[in-house]
């Protein structure tokens, strides 16, 4: 009985584990696209990584990334099937990437302001 439990709780871990870490792998490579089955769980990566991240400026890179992530999917992605979710979830990135900026202050705010800048100017 106590080694099915040791091997029962070994192979927990390792599954747990290795959730974990290709929870991470998606969030930091982005290969999926709005309406890809397996887009959820990359958003959901995404969405959970700020939750690790310390301070305003850094979240607010971190939204921004998502956001060129996301303009990137939309040019992709038009004129099929997929454009209209990519179109709500760009625009979703990007609210979520000023709300972010609002709360930066100092000499860093202003460089990711112009980034910013250039992602809606582009977009």
């Amino acid at each position: 009985m106590r080694s099915f439990l040791f091997k029962a709780s070994i192979i927990s871990i390792l599954t747990l584990f290795t959730g974990v870490i290709t929870t991470f792998a998606i969030d930091v490579v982005g290969v999926l696209q709005p309406g890809d089955t397996l887009f959820a769980w990359q958003y959901f990566a995404e969405e959970s990584h700020v939750n690790i991240l310390g301070t305003s400026s850094e979240k607010a890179q971190h939204f921004i990334a998502i956001a060129q992530r996301r303009a990137d999917d939309l040019r992709d992605s038009a004129g099929t099937q997929n454009e209209l979710i990519s179109i709500y979830y760009l625009n979703q990135s990007l609210d979520r990437a000023a709300l972010a900026l609002a709360k930066t202050q100092g000499k860093e705010a202003e460089n990711l302001r112009s980034s910013f800048e250039e992602l809606l100017l582009k977009t």
